[in-house]
């Protein structure tokens, strides 16, 4: 590898020779490269690949320098120096001016250079380890209002890589299910494809089994309802992801192992789990009674705007339950209110009364859980279920009663919905 940038010639060149330099020949002489040659290194377990860092980017080569092309999703920078870790089979690049990157796990960039996708839908690869990594503040930076440079990390999870070949007007999703050791299914997800999700694709399993919904205002989003909700993050050991697409089907594995600082033993592991299920019960049944009454209101204010329209010609009748239904619509504001507190709120603004506010201190402390659960996560868990199985009392007799009895008497009152045709 060499350059001749300094006499204004901004050509890349990457001389090889077979006969110890007899002959030479550039192989990137008609790749149409933008930008000098500035290292290069050949894949170690695959020698038909090399990686070329040029003045602009990565280049990559799967057939020895026949042909190049520019690697995605970097920026345009000089690539300076490249070397592989054996260990991780990741490529490092440096870079002038743009420190150090990393780019994870070249082992399906190597297998399918081999063939391993060649005429397949659907292709999954093996995931690199895959650790539960305990995160904690830097010394320093305390807050980020600082404006302090602060290093983004490598996100956490199994990462699997897919090579995807598929029709980019195909509307048919990603489905994956994930397995234990024993075989026993653990959790199903769904992912929406975009036209542009073909060749290398990633998914990254968050390390968690299927849990229970958590209760939220709003309409239901029945795309995001097709896959588990997360739950109890799962114990270390090894996972056996089965993905699906348009009929084909490909597996992976993964191995979970736990932060190598801390180890926590596996009875640690046990209690955590058995906590973080013991939550699923109550919170499956408190998103539950929240979606019926937010299903309620809306179902109200459609009523409401029917007979409003009606009002007019049929005053005496449509005029009583209008007025009801503005009572139970207030008194649907009024719960919704002491769980989640006001909406829309501008400045800095705290509602600690709220149910929201004690929910969403007790998911503090369980998002930082490691092991056994502590006195203090159990205080705070003794209020926090007190205070959820109150207001759960609450929204089932207002459910129960009062809208329950004025739903059964619309339906059986005859009501002039529509307006009447004489012909």
């Amino acid at each position: 590898m060499v350059n001749n940038y300094r006499q204004n010639d901004w050509n890349a060149y990457l001389f090889h020779t077979k006969d110890y330099g007899k002959t030479w020949t550039n192989l990137v002489s008609n790749a149409h490269l933008t930008g000098h040659a500035l290292s290069v290194i050949q894949d170690n377990e695959v020698p038909s690949i090399l990686y070329l860092g040029t003045e602009t980017g990565l280049q990559l080569s799967t057939d020895y320098g026949k042909t190049w092309q520019a690697w995605k999703g970097l920026p345009t920078m000089p690539v300076q120096d490249l070397a592989i870790q054996e260990r991780e089979q990741d490529l490092i690049l440096g870079t002038f001016g743009r420190s150090a990157w990393v780019l994870d796990d070249l082992r399906p960039l190597r297998a399918m250079v081999k063939g391993a996708a060649a005429n397949r839908t659907l292709t999954a690869f093996d995931a690199p380890l895959a650790i539960h990594a305990e995160t904690r503040v830097s010394d320093g930076i305390r807050f980020q209002g600082w404006a302090d440079f602060k290093g983004e990390n490598r996100g956490g999870g199994a990462r699997f890589v897919l090579y995807l070949q598929r029709d980019e007007a195909s509307k048919a999703p990603l489905k994956v299910d994930l397995y234990d050791a024993d075989g026993g299914l653990i959790r199903h997800m769904e992912r929406k494809l975009d036209k542009e999700d073909v060749g290398l694709y990633r998914f990254t399993w968050d390390l968690a089994e299927k849990g229970s919904q958590r209760p939220r205002w709003g309409k239901r989003n029945e795309d995001r309802e097709k896959s588990d909700p997360r739950g109890a993050s799962v114990a270390p050991g090894p996972y056996l992801a089965v993905f699906s697409l348009d009929g084909a089907l490909d597996s992976a594995h993964v191995e979970v192992v736990d932060d190598p600082r801390i180890q926590m033993p596996a009875a640690e592991w046990d209690a955590q789990i058995a906590f973080q299920r013991s939550l699923y019960g109550i919170n499956q049944d408190m998103a539950d009674l929240v979606s019926k009454l937010y299903e309620a209101n809306q179902s109200l204010g459609s009523l409401e705007g029917i007979l409003k329209d009606r009002k007019d010609t049929d005053s005496a009748q449509v005029q009583p339950f209008l007025d009801e239904i503005k009572n139970l619509k207030k008194a649907i504001e009024d719960h919704r209110l002491r769980l989640f507190g006001k909406e829309d709120v501008k400045g800095y603004y705290e509602q600690p009364e709220t149910w929201a506010s004690l929910n969403g201190q007790f998911g503090g402390y369980l998002w930082s859980l490691r092991g056994k659960p502590s006195p203090n996560l159990m205080n705070i868990h003794a209020t926090w279920e007190k205070r959820t199985q109150e207001e759960m009392a609450l929204l089932s007799a207002f459910l129960d009663t009062d809208y329950r009895e004025f739903s059964e008497r619309i339906a059986s009152t005859a009501l002039p919905l529509l307006p009447s045709w004489n012909p």
